[in-house]
Formats: structure tokens, sequence, C-alpha cells
């Protein structure tokens, strides 16, 4: 994560029982990383065996507080509230939101993001206050591939209705596939073209990767977001 103030900050755990968690920060644009302390998460699951900042996309709010959207679960090692994972390995994991106030030290839960089979997040700034959501649907829910959606930023957090009004950007891999691949950052470019890097399982079984150009729906929603 670049952050407000120019310094790079990045999370490093273990994947282990009880992982270690420390955040690192640069101010050389990462030619060395001179701060490194602990992170404590609150509410994990007891004995929880994964890594947490493993693949964590970081977000800085206006205000200086910086999100993380984790990726965990993985067979019901952390379901979501009143339900079992459905799934029987790592394709229907899932994205819980975490925020911190001290640089990445200590950081509480803010809500679940999302439902099972859902993971890569990534969060651009569009201007004027929007946002856009990327991530996978890996498996449990089809059509299997990338999808984006429509937010709003405000000075202390985001928010999503995710629930509602998914763009699909990749649907390429066939109905009944185990994985559908993965990723799908998103990059805005000077003339406002939209780019998404993305993998895909092909009819063929094989792995694929491949780049798409894009543009927002006229008749999108952004501009009536609350």
């Amino acid at each position: 994560l670049e952050m407000a103030d120019g310094s790079l900050l990045i999370g490093i755990s273990e994947h282990t029982v009880n992982s270690k968690t420390f955040m690192w920060r640069s101010f050389d644009n990462g030619q060395t990383w001179s701060e490194k302390y602990p992170a404590h998460f609150e509410d994990v699951p007891k004995n929880y065996p994964y890594t947490l900042l493993g693949e964590a996309h970081l977000w800085q709010a206006r205000s200086g507080k910086i999100y993380a959207i984790l990726r965990v679960g993985s067979n019901n090692s952390w379901p979501l509230p009143g339900t079992t994972d459905p799934g029987v390995d790592d394709n229907s994991e899932r994205m819980v939101v975490y925020a911190s106030t001290d640089r990445g030290r200590n950081w509480r839960k803010v809500r679940d993001l999302g439902d099972y089979g859902q993971m890569y997040p990534s969060i651009l700034r569009l201007g004027g206050g929007r946002l856009l959501l990327t991530f996978t649907q890996r498996a449990i829910s089809p059509s299997l591939g990338v999808r984006a959606f429509l937010g709003r930023e405000t000075e202390d957090s985001f928010t999503f209705d995710i629930q509602n009004d998914h763009i699909m950007l990749d649907t390429k891999s066939p109905l009944g596939t185990k994985s559908g691949g993965g990723f799908g950052p998103t990059v805005k470019l000077d003339d406002g073209t939209l780019v998404t890097s993305y993998s895909y399982r092909g009819a063929d079984g094989e792995k694929h990767v491949e780049v798409v150009r894009w543009q927002l729906p006229e008749a999108s929603p952004v501009g009536q977001l609350p």
C-alpha cells in the first residue's frame, strides 16, 4: 500500500497455526524496509491454521484509517456466522474486512464481505468519491470469473452493495469447472479506459491468462450511489 504520506506498507504472515504477522514499512520507495512491527488481529478463530495477510488487499481511507480485505476460510475454519462452509478445499474461501488506526499494529473486524468462493479483491478509486471493487468468483456460485461492483468512499470508510449489479468481466470458465482461475486487479488509464488482467480455466481444462480493456456501462448507477 502506498500511504498518503508517501511511505509503503506491506503485511507479512506465516502460513501456520497461530501464525506470526508483521507490518513492514518503507520510506525510500521499497529499497529498504526500515520499520517493522507485529500486527495483532482480533476475533480470529482459535487455532486458525492459515496466513492472515498472505493475499490481503490494503486500502487507506482519507481519514488515514487502513483497511485490509483478507482471504480467509477453507474447510469450515472461518465460516460466515450461522452457516457452514459448503466447500471441500480452498476454492470456497471468502473475504472479511479489518481496519486499523495505528498503521497496522492492531486490527479489528469491521464486517464480512460477500459470500463463499469469492477472493482476490482489489479496490480502485475512479474519482469523485467513486470506487470500483473487483474480485474473483472462484467456486460455489456460477458463473465463475472476475466480477466488478461500484461503490462510494466516505472520509473514514467505503461501501459496496455486492448483492446487486454485478459487472461480469470474465465468464469464460465453463459451467461445472472446479476453479475459475483468479485475480482481476484493475487500473485506470489516462483516457478513462479500465484494464483488468486475470486467469481462467478454459473448456480444454488448461489455464489461460489475458487482459480486457473496458468501460463502465453508460446506464451504470454510479452517479446515483448514496
